[in-house]
């Protein structure tokens, strides 16, 4: 359900400022909207931002124009999270199914192994994960140079269609770690 985009809501937002001061004033910024405060304090800076944000949320809103308005990182982050995570999903189960039918092609050709040799070397094997692992392993070895170089192509190929979703993951963990880090100490103003 999606909440309804009015002053109340714009306002309830926390958004991350920077905060920077020199000599006799401070700034405080919020990038997400472009918005500038200063002030001789930092409780009359914050003061002075939090109407500059009023006064942006009613501009905009007048103007019918809200969805224009920046969210703070972890309101977009909860927004776009679950659509990223199911394309990385569906890359990842897309790399899973090459992989399989790799490793298909590969006991295939280790069961036409089995087949083609006689009763007799096969009787009295027992037969183990490490037995199959060595007849895989055989058979890898039979495979010719420009075989085995097409299968390490298939899968670097894949592997780099996957790294960059991988790492976008990896950033927006980041990002979150930092988010939470950052909030413990957020409500000291």
């Amino acid at each position: 359900m999606e909440e309804k985009e009015d002053l109340q809501y714009f306002m309830s937002l926390e958004y991350n400022a920077i905060l920077r001061s020199t000599n006799d004033r401070h700034y405080l910024y919020i990038p997400e909207l472009s918005l500038l405060a200063e002030g001789q304090t930092i409780e009359e800076t914050y003061g002075n931002l939090e109407r500059e944000k009023e006064s942006y949320f009613r501009r905009m809103i007048d103007l019918g124009i809200q969805k224009e308005i920046g969210k703070p990182l972890s309101v977009k982050i909860r927004k776009t999270f679950g659509r990223d995570l199911s394309f990385f999903l569906i890359k990842i189960a897309a790399g899973t199914i090459c992989l399989i039918v790799v490793l298909n092609f590969l006991f295939i050709r280790a069961e036409r192994f089995i087949e083609t040799n006689s009763m007799d070397k096969i009787i009295g094997r027992s037969w183990k994960v490490e037995t199959l692992v060595g007849i895989v392993n055989q058979k890898l070895t039979e495979i010719p140079e420009d075989g085995k170089e097409r299968i390490r192509m298939q899968l670097k190929s894949i592997a780099e269609q996957i790294k960059p979703d991988v790492d976008e993951i990896m950033t927006v963990w980041e990002e979150k770690t930092t988010l939470k880090e950052s909030g413990q100490t957020k409500g000291k103003k």
